[in-house]
């Protein structure tokens, strides 16, 4: 075990666990954007982007913002996780999509469909920051990086408790995904 564990876990016993500093970079609430974690990994930090509908490794952002990397917000308290917004323009809902051929992909509903909200659509988001680390997590679990068959190093992103496929799991590579803090975030339609 760790020494940084073990002292955590005393002063947490002991009632001092505000003792321990949190960095301000890894909130566990506000806008953030997601960074791949896959130690020895092609993948390894590198951003999560948005387009067409859903999260890739990979591949350009296509939004109102270019080709920025997203920017999310939450998840609030029943799990639900959305884009990041002002307050005067809509936010898009994100969602495991867990119908027939989706079969657990990470995606978001697109400008034609932001009030709509499918029987499909599950919520189980949740993020979880440490002295060092915000992390975010679906149902508890994390993450594939699959690849889309369109290019060498384009992946699209499944939530790993959610993979329906029967085949094809053998190809992806397991990751987490680090929440980093958006100081500035700018509202952003992801196309």
């Amino acid at each position: 075990m760790k020494v940084a564990a073990v002292v955590a876990s005393a002063l947490v016993s002991t009632g001092l666990g505000s003792a321990i500093p949190v960095d301000p970079r890894f909130p566990d609430s506000g806008p953030f954007k997601m960074i791949v974690l896959a130690y020895e990994q092609p993948i390894h930090y590198d951003y999560v982007k948005a387009s067409g509908g859903y999260f890739y490794i990979g591949k350009d952002t296509n939004s109102t913002c270019g080709i920025e990397e997203p920017i999310l917000d939450g998840p609030n308290s029943a799990g639900a996780l959305s884009t990041y917004g002002d307050g005067k323009e809509d936010t898009q809902q994100t969602f495991i999509d867990i119908s027939g051929a989706a079969g657990g992909i990470f995606s978001y509903i697109g400008p034609l469909y932001k009030k709509t909200t499918f029987d499909h659509v599950t919520d189980k988001f949740s993020r979880v920051a440490g002295p060092d680390i915000s992390q975010l997590y679906y149902d508890g679990g994390d993450w594939l990086a699959c690849p889309t068959g369109n290019s060498d190093y384009e992946y699209i992103v499944y939530a790993e408790k959610a993979y329906g496929h029967e085949v094809g799991k053998d190809k992806c590579i397991p990751f987490e995904i680090r929440t980093d803090k958006v100081d500035d975030p700018e509202v952003c339609e992801y196309l």
